[in-house]
């Protein structure tokens, strides 16, 4: 009964949501259908070279997702993380004098 197994083959992959509608995951996070960002869109938009941003990735102070071999990134959560940055105190820095 070949005919029937592919009818019920189709009929599961017909209640499937459409691809645009499933959610795509990584590392078990949800991304959502923002657009993933490569490391030069990043750096342009930091305002800092694209050496600096693989920097931050090697010592993991930007969010970031690995896949296979590329690093990508959501805005969103690159303006969290800068959002982040700003309201921190700066640290003072030892051996320094604080200036008035």
């Amino acid at each position: 009964m070949i005919g029937s197994r592919d009818y019920e083959e189709n009929e599961i992959h017909n209640e499937l949501p459409p691809l645009s509608e499933r959610s795509i995951r990584i590392n078990g996070e949800p991304v959502g259908t923002e657009p993933l960002a490569d490391i030069s869109e990043v750096a342009e938009y930091l305002g800092a070279s694209v050496g600096y941003v693989r920097y931050l990735v090697m010592k993991k102070r930007i969010p970031f997702y690995k896949i296979e071999r590329f690093v990508r990134f959501r805005m969103s959560e690159i303006d969290a993380w800068l959002s982040e940055k700003g309201s921190g105190q700066r640290k003072r820095r030892i051996g320094k004098k604080p200036t008035e």
